[in-house]
Parts: structure tokens; sequence; C-alpha cells
């Protein structure tokens, strides 16, 4: 039996995986995509996608398939420090998204599967190992099938961001929720951020009249007997945090059920080979801080510059040119996010200089000048 040979073999359906799917599969390179779960799916995620995704999703060619998608026109953030002060951002003439995961992520996959790649949904990978040159990838039994083995040329890893198994030292553990909600009041087309004590979040409207409401909380803050109340009490408790958030989350209605993530880190890691073919992308190799909502957009990036760089060899060089700085403004500004009064301090003078708020949004999101 002559065993299939795939140019890319890609782990993981996210945003990134499909993406990368997608671009290689135009490249002439047969791709195969196994994804654990069966789509569409939910996850923990803030659902906002930052304007500078639109030129990403004019590369792929589905920015029809996205303005016919449902999703919500966010044209500005607002910033809210735990002392009440705001700081509002306008993204100017192009918009930015709120769209849930499970939407946003099937489309890319049909995407991916429309451009002639292979898909196998509900297939867990449990290990690849390299051999003559080739990439070896096995999964686990399904049902009634045995494990199989699957071989490629290429081995795109895009399995998400890994569990945080050793705090750092000096590090938080940081705990993600998110649900989705109807109800909340006075959003008016903002992304609205909000910084306490205990961590911070967002709420952001969404497809279908939803809100998706998704913090990331400080484990040393939040008492453990909250953890083990009931899904509701938890995010009543969550937003008593700030007043403002109280204030437009106190008639809100919780729809589906409450999603919870393990501790995680942050940053860009120095993972992959490009002499090896062995590429990682999205989350499995750099989580930036959701609170600059760029997370989707990315994660679409780094498909983005897999592609440009895949015949040159330097995809790993690239991204870290690319988007280090980016990581380590995040990072400056995470560590803001731990010092409430800090927060305060900075809302204020940015506050004042409109300018200088538009520059540090621009750069943070690695939009040029040129752009909105």
């Amino acid at each position: 039996m002559i065993t299939k040979v795939y140019d890319v073999i890609v782990i993981g359906a996210g945003p990134a995986g499909t993406a990368s799917a997608s671009f290689l599969q135009e490249r002439g390179l047969k791709t195969f995509i196994i994804e654990k779960s069966i789509f569409p799916r939910d996850k923990v995620c803030g659902e906002f996608i930052s304007p500078a995704a639109w030129k990403i999703f004019d590369h792929l060619g589905i920015r029809k398939a996205i303005s016919q998608s449902g999703y919500h026109v966010i044209e500005r953030a607002v910033l809210y420090a735990p002392s009440g002060k705001t700081l509002e951002i306008s993204f100017g003439a192009e918009h930015a998204l709120g769209l849930s995961r499970a939407s946003l992520d099937l489309l890319l996959l049909n995407h991916a599967k429309e451009r002639g790649a292979e898909v196998q949904e509900g297939v867990l990978m449990t290990g690849f190992e390299r051999e003559n040159n080739l990439w070896h990838v096995k999964t686990a039994p399904q049902k009634l099938k045995v494990g199989e083995s699957f071989i490629a040329k290429n081995l795109v890893l895009a399995t998400g961001r890994e569990a945080l198994k050793n705090q750092p030292k000096g590090g938080q553990r940081m705990l993600g929720v998110k649900a989705h909600y109807r109800g909340a009041q006075n959003l008016k087309n903002a992304l609205e951020l909000f910084f306490f004590k205990e961590g911070y979040g967002g709420l952001v409207q969404i497809e279908k009249g939803l809100v998706n409401a998704c913090f990331l909380l400080n484990m040393e803050h939040v008492p453990v007997e909250k953890i083990s109340q009931s899904e509701d009490e938890l995010m009543d408790w969550v937003f008593r945090r700030h007043p403002m958030l109280t204030e437009k989350m106190s008639k809100a209605q919780r729809v589906g059920d409450l999603k919870v993530t393990a501790p995680f880190s942050f940053g860009l890691k120095v993972k992959g080979s490009d002499q090896d073919h062995l590429f990682y992308v999205g989350d499995s190799l750099g989580v930036i801080d959701p609170f600059l909502g760029d997370g989707i957009t990315l994660g679409l990036e780094f498909a983005f510059l897999l592609n440009q760089s895949f015949e040159n060899g330097n995809y790993v060089s690239t991204i870290h040119k690319k988007l280090g700085r980016r990581f380590l403004f995040s990072r400056a500004i995470r560590f803001l996010s731990h010092h409430s009064g800090m927060i305060d301090v900075v809302v204020r003078m940015l506050s004042k200089h409109e300018k200088t708020t538009r520059s540090l949004y621009r750069f943070a999101h690695g939009m040029s000048e040129g752009q909105s």
C-alpha cells in the first residue's frame, strides 16, 4: 500500500491554522488539516477583530464572506481605569469587528476546504516525529477507528496556547473566563475594556444581538470560593469589580455556557525550525496580552508571514523581526495592568494627548501611519 505524502500538515483549525492552510494551498501545496474539535465550536476569546485584519482578509480573498457573516461593527475602544477615568480611541475609516469564534473559525475552515485543503475534524494528534526528512503525525483512535499516521514534508503547529504548568517566578496566574449575554446596556459600537485590582477584561457586541464578556482574572486576588460557585455567581462577582461594568451588565442575561481556560503564559517564543520544516503559528508560538485586542489578527498575521517567507526559509527570523517589538510593548502594558494606580495615571495622561494615543494604538497593532 502506498502511503500518501502531503506537502503540509496543519495541526489545529483556529484562525492561524486555517489561514496558513489556505495560503499554502494557494501556492499549490497539498495541505491537510487535523482538528481535535467538531466545528462549529466555542472558545475562550475576546471575539474582537482589529481593523488591521481587513488586510489579511483581502489577501485570503474572504472580505465578501466576512462582510456577510453578520458581524457587529466596532468603531472605537473605550478603556475604563479603576478610578473610573476613561480613554477613548477611534478606529477611523476602517472599522473593527465583533464576531464569535464559532462563526469566524467555521468561515475560515470552509474557505480552506474551498481552496482544496483536506480536513479531518474530531481527530486528536498524539505525537509527531521526523524521519527520513518527513514528518510523521500520529492520531488517537476515534470510535471504531484505530489511530492513524499521516506523513508530510512540512508540519505547521497551530495548537493554541499552552496551559501554564509551573508558575513563573514573580508571575501571575491568570484565569480566562468568557460567556455570551443578551441585554447589556449602552455599548454603542465600542470595545469596552475594564481594569480592576483582580484583573481586566472587556465587552464587545457580536452577531445576533449578543455581547461577549471575556475577562482575565489574577488568581491571587480571586477568592477560592468564587471559583466553586455557579457560573452566574462567578460572573456577577466579576461584573461588580468595576462600577461602569456593573451598570452595563445589570440587566444582562447569559446565553449559553460559561467557558473557562486554564492559566497560561504570555510572550513570543523561540520555537520551530525552517531547516526541519517545522513551523509554529498563532498562540502556539506567541500569546499577546488580550487587552490589546489583537489576538485573532495576530494569528492571521502569523499565517501571512509564513506564506511570505515559506520559500526563503526564514520564517522564524521574520516573525521575531516583524512582531518582536509588539510583544515587548504588550509586556510593558501588562506590567501596568497589574498596578491600578499606574493605569489611572496612564489613562489620565493619554486622554489629553489624542495624537500620541493614536500612534501607540497603530504601533500595538502593527499598522502604518497611513492605515486607519
